[in-house]
């Protein structure tokens, strides 16, 4: 029943591929099967390039007309742009992260996309149309108050409304919220969008609305998520009515039950289903004269019949996923099962049938991809069966989204459209064609079959910049089963793709099918080549002039190697083939052949050799160092008899090795080392390495010269990687940077000033920073190819941050300041400029102002974090009045806190000024600095009320309660000072055992880990260090307070000023001043009250720090109930969760010991009857303070 995988196994019943590879053992090819057979497609299609030439004249023409693609089974144009609106939303919009979506209304003709804020709808222009295209924007229903969506994914449904060809539509919305809003016409959207009417829909809790659909002449239809489906029918007076759908039968069930009936009745939204996936049209019924629609969820399928004037029926309600599975199992017994299955689209054709888009995951080990087939069912006597499926030859190359599906030729073909490439298959062949985005960018909207405007149906794909025109022809028909139709379907893809490649604008990538065989792909592209070296008029165009022709010849070929390239199976040509596509090139390029080698590359470095072997017989008398002659001969002899036969090394070199001038380099590099090492023939030493230098800068620079004449195009530029450049490999950065160093060495021991040394270490300097940069741009590339290079990246990118500034650095010490200057620019090292201003320029600033108008903010921000490090804040200041725009932005990007309140205060931003100095206090270590930064916050929170103004105390609440616990600590250590004599103040430690000795003995005794704490936070106080809010409660509460009771309602008062501390340390706090105020009072008497009179009695519950605490407490409105938690609640040790809350910085035995502290101290409490005495203490406060208020009454 099902197909398998686009890399799976073969499907049943389908022939395995019968050609025969003349490359069928090569590495890749085996073990590698595609879901729609390749050789099925080879039996079904005529190759193109075997038509007649009048076809090629007119595939031409069709070029002109901006056609992207065309086969005889498939044809995609351009249909139009859209607004610039839309495109510049888009152009700045991660299409992929962020929520959009757009569709092309099949009725209308319009399109529309939809962001969570804006809705865009316009007319698609004709293609050849120039004029401007009318945008209508209406903005988004808002996200209710108290829903969980979150507002950056509350995207809403949308639909046109449809009046008739005379009038212009209507636009209905409805948020994620079930607000919707309804325009009768779309006009109004040029003009602010005002004059909608609003309907709530009424949702249930957490209910979304997932989909707009329209149903019937001015009826739609809304799903959600909890399984509703509501009628929302368009009445005269512009208004919408919204109904909900009544529950449809049981699963199973062809009609509603009488239960189910009042059901109904009673309850309109009746049971819900599950997920609602989409929902879609059928035919209209003949005998019913109601509208089909379907509605597809999770696990089943449902059918209503819905008309305007009558209630909606649901006679079909059928589960899925587990039929669907056992389907699966009665036709693959043997095969792996089906897991993860997944209902994705719905489409029903013209004759009933219907066809489900289904997903699953398929084989692949530890990482499995999604696999997606069509199914094909029937209704047959109410009831579906199946019929027939077909897997989808797709794999993703971008973030997944939701695929969707319609049918064409009245359900011959179905296009499955992903966010990247579109799908055609055919019901009755197995031939389907992939068209996938080139851009990365680029992303598929939506699809969809559109019949306004035209006589019959068209299909129009929405793109986020532009509209595609999709016309399906027929499918193939059945062919003679040849080996020879392989190439000639693979030629057919290739000659698309130089066609129709080059068109301007073209958003599609061709590609090949799946599991290309090799001998196949070298056949159809050495052909292809060769038609293009013959001027085949199927391919090149016909010129009158050689040169134009040349140039088309050229381009041709220059596609077709891009193609193989981008589709990855360049892998799969034999090196003696891509060889001979080079050649190809290589004649295409070149007029003439020097006749020597063929390769570019080896003609310009050997003709640079032939002179030096020239050189060298006039010269045979007298000195003279062909390093590179030496270099290859060595090269050579290290080989050994890999190159044998020969006698000259030289010309067997560029004949067999000349892909290897990477090794060849660094047997340059460790010849001119060695020769500075070991010092003989000292007075030849300069020359040697003047010579090598020379070598390897030619060619390095004739590298790269042959680079651009797609040496590394053709995978020829090194053995392992394809696409890799050898003049940027790792050999080579070793090589260069040896060089260098060596000729370094050699200016530095001989201080040369001019000579040919001089010259070479300049442009050493230059191209070792090429090659670096060359490598980490492929790198880079490599790793988002998936190619697992990310180690290696990020390894270099480190190395060239610390080799970059090192070879600058070297120049300039070497004198070559400008050039350092010149490189610096080139390769961006923003700091090396900065630092080179500074150094080597008398006034920097002009030049300071050169670099900040060249490269903006890229540099400026580099050159104000130089200044801030530097501790040069006035130069920034000073910056601020030539570039004010600039350093403001720097401001608001960076984190510069401690210099951007100033900078706002210049600005007259006083309530930035503020929450910047606000934001400085929290990381200002000192409790004086802590003091005056909130006191400027305040005057800056102040500035802004006018003269005779009263200030709103909100404005300064956050700053006076920061004063507080400034003057809170402040107090404390003024306190603790007392306590010192003077021989304590001498040393900090011998202070703190004073203090802690006066107020912590207890504490030292009982609870050592809370004694620790209680120690440490004291030696900060006593150091001027700022503690923060919960420290501070913490000290005021574990201290001896006996001549302070009043402490324990004040840790109250501040602890009801921490706002923004979290709910479970707010916890934490409250529970711990409270077990501590239960600690500090002695409760021994009142257990034992014989011999007490009643005023005694009552003036110890009067003398307790519970009885004040709780006076303080009722006192202060600030203290809320939240802060007066239950008794038992105080009695039981804190969560271990708070307690790592509150210490995140502690070690688990730290923790463990603090809440044995705690522990301790509610067992003390335990010993008590503490809710008896709470309760006898609170109840005597009450009456006290009751009788008070009275007596002030009276």
């Amino acid at each position: 029943m099902f197909s398998r995988s686009p890399t799976g196994t073969p499907v049943p019943g389908r022939a395995p591929s019968r050609a025969t590879s003349r490359a069928a053992n090569l590495p890749g090819n085996q073990h590698r099967h595609p879901s729609v057979s390749l050789q099925a497609n080879l039996n079904l299609l005529h190759t193109e390039s075997d038509r007649n030439r009048d076809r090629a004249a007119s595939v031409f023409n069709a070029g002109q007309a901006r056609v992207f693609s065309h086969s005889e089974q498939l044809t995609i144009a351009f249909a139009g742009n859209v607004p610039v609106e839309v495109r510049q939303l888009l152009a700045a919009a991660d299409l992929y992260g962020d929520q959009f979506t757009g569709t092309v209304d099949s009725i209308t003709g319009y399109a529309f996309v939809v962001s969570p804020h804006t809705i865009f709808v316009w007319l698609p222009p004709k293609p050849t149309s120039r004029a401007a295209i009318t945008c209508y924007m209406f903005p988004a229903p808002g996200t209710s108050r108290g829903s969980s969506i979150r507002i950056h994914l509350s995207l809403p449904v949308a639909s046109l409304v449809y009046y008739g060809p005379m009038r212009e539509p209507g636009l209905m919305l409805i948020s994620k919220t079930g607000e919707l809003r309804f325009w009768e016409s779309i006009g109004v959207g040029l003009s602010g969008a005002e004059g909608f009417t609003t309907t709530k829909l009424t949702l249930l809790p957490e209910e979304e609305i997932l989909e707009l659909q329209h149903c019937d002449h001015l009826l739609y239809v809304a799903t959600t998520s909890a399984g509703r489906v509501f009628r929302l029918a368009v009445v005269a007076s512009g208004h919408v009515f919204a109904t909900p759908f009544r529950a449809p039968p049981p699963a199973g069930n062809s009609t509603q039950s009488g239960g189910q009936r009042i059901w109904s009745r009673l309850f309109a939204s009746g049971p819900t289903l599950s997920r609602i996936v989409t929902v879609t049209l059928g035919p209209r019924s003949s005998t019913r004269g109601s509208q089909q629609l379907w509605v597809l969820t999770a696990d089943a399928v449902l059918r209503y019949h819905v008309s305007v004037d009558e209630v909606e029926q649901c006679d079909l309600h059928m589960e899925l996923i587990q039929w669907l599975g056992d389907k699966w199992m009665a036709n693959y017994s043997e095969e792996q099962p089906l897991v993860d299955l997944e209902l994705l689209d719905i489409a029903v054709s013209e004759d009933g049938s219907v066809t489900i888009l289904v997903s699953h995951e398929g084989p692949g080990g530890l990482h499995p991809r999604r696999l997606y087939e069509l199914v094909e069912l029937r209704d047959i006597a109410g009831t579906l069966e199946w019929i027939s499926t077909r897997g989808i030859s797709y794999e993703p190359s971008r973030p997944a989204h939701t695929p969707r599906m319609f049918l064409v030729q009245g359900g011959a073909a179905a296009i499955v459209h992903f966010n990247d490439a579109l799908v055609l298959s055919f019901r009755d062949s197995t031939y389907q064609e992939l068209s996938r985005l080139r851009n990365p960018g680029d992303r598929v909207f939506a699809a969809n079959v559109v019949s306004a405007g035209s006589s019959g149906k068209d299909v129009r794909v929405l793109l986020n910049n532009m509209l595609l025109a999709v016309t399906v022809g027929t499918a193939p028909k059945q062919d003679l089963d040849d080996d020879d139709m392989g190439a000639g379907l693979l030629r057919a893809v290739m000659l698309r793709s130089i066609i129709y490649g080059p068109v301007q604008d073209n958003p599609l990538s061709f590609r090949f099918p799946d599991n290309v065989d090799a001998g196949n792909l070298m056949a159809a592209s050495e052909q292809l080549s060769g038609m293009v070296l013959a001027s085949d008029p199927t391919v090149v165009k016909p010129a009158v002039d050689l040169t134009t022709q040349l140039e088309d010849r050229m381009s041709r070929l220059s596609f077709l190697i891009h193609f193989i390239n981008d589709n990855g199976v360049q892998y799969k040509l034999l090196k003696s083939s891509r060889r001979q596509l080079l050649f190809d090139a290589n004649n295409c390029m070149q007029r003439s052949n020097s006749g020597c080698i063929s390769i570019p590359l080896g003609t310009d470095i050997f003709t640079y050799t032939e002179r030096v072997l020239t050189l060298r017989s006039k010269n045979d008398a007298t000195e003279h160092h062909d390093v590179f002659v030496q270099a290859i001969e060595a090269y050579m002899s290290e080989s050994g008899g890999e190159f044998s036969g020969s006698d000259d090394a030289v010309r067997s070199f560029f004949k067999f090795a000349v892909d290897r001038l990477p090794a060849l380099l660094a047997v340059l590099a460790a010849m001119a080392r060695a020769a500075t090492q070991t010092y003989q023939n000292a007075r030849s030493i300069p020359s040697i390495v003047a010579e090598a230098d020379a070598i390897a800068l030619h060619v390095i620079e004739a590298g790269h010269a042959f680079r651009a004449n797609f040496l590394a195009l053709y995978g020829l530029a090194t053995e392992l990687q394809k696409s890799e450049s050898w003049t940027s490999t790792e050999t080579v950065i070793v090589a260069l940077k040896s060089l260098f160093e060596d000729t370094d060495k050699l200016l530095q021991a001989t201080g040369e000033s001019t000579g040919k040394n001089q010259e070479h270490f300049c442009a050493l300097a230059n191209n070792l920073l090429l090659v670096c940069t060359e490598r980490l741009e492929w790198l880079k590339w490599a790793c988002q190819e998936g190619a697992g290079r990310e180690r290696e990246h990020a390894l270099l990118h480190e190395q060239f941050k610390v080799l970059r500034p090192q070879v600058l650095r070297t120049l300039v010490n070497r004198g070559f300041v400008e050039n350092a200057f010149e490189l610096a620019e080139q390769y961006r090292d923003y700091r090396m400029l900065t630092e080179l201003c500074h150094e080597h320029v008398p006034e920097p600033s002009t030049r300071y102002d050169i670099y900040i108008e060249r490269y903006q903010e890229v540099y400026a921000f580099d050159l104000y974090s130089y200044w801030i490090e530097r501790g040069m804040g006035p130069s920034l200041f000073q910056d601020a009045e030539k570039h004010p725009k600039l350093v403001d932005l720097f401001f608001k990007q960076n984190d510069a806190a401690r210099l951007k309140w100033i900078h706002d205060l210049s600005y007259r931003r006083y309530q930035d000024a503020a929450r910047g100095l606000r934001y400085c206090v929290t990381d200002e270590p000192l409790i004086a600095n802590r003091q005056l930064m909130l006191s400027l916050a305040k005057l800056a929170a102040l500035a802004e009320v006018q003269p005779g103004e009263r200030a709103n105390p909100e404005q300064t609440k956050t700053y006076e309660v920061g004063l507080d616990f400034v003057a809170i600590q402040t107090s404390l250590v003024e306190n603790f000072q007392k306590q010192v004599s003077t021989a304590g103040k001498a040393h900090i430690e011998h202070t703190v055992d004073e203090i802690v000795a006066a107020y912590g003995s207890k504490l030292e005794v009982s609870r050592p880990m809370s004694f620790k704490l209680f120690r440490g936070n004291v030696r900060s106080l006593m150091q001027g260090q700022a503690l923060d809010a919960e420290d501070i409660l913490d000290v005021i509460t574990m201290k001896d307070n006996s001549q302070e009771v009043n402490r324990y309602g004040e840790a109250l008062r501040l602890l009801a000023s921490c706002v923004e501390l979290p709910e479970a340390r707010r916890r934490l706090c409250t529970l711990n001043i409270w077990r501590r105020v239960l600690l500090h009072d002695d409760w021994h008497p009142f257990q034992h009250t014989a011999r007490l009179t009643d005023e005694q009695l009552i003036r110890r519950m009067q003398e307790t720090a519970l009885y004040q605490t709780l006076r303080e407490a009722a006192n202060h409105e600030s203290i809320t109930m939240d802060l007066q938690p239950d008794v038992s609640l105080i009695l039981q040790p804190p969560l271990k969760s708070d307690v790592a809350a509150r210490w995140p910085g502690f070690t688990s035995q730290e923790r463990d010991l603090l809440m044995e502290d705690f522990a301790w101290e509610c067992s003390q409490l335990r010993a008590f009857n503490i809710p008896d005495l709470w309760k006898m203490v609170a109840q005597r406060e009450y009456q006290e303070r009751s009788d008070s208020s009275q007596d002030l009454y009276d």
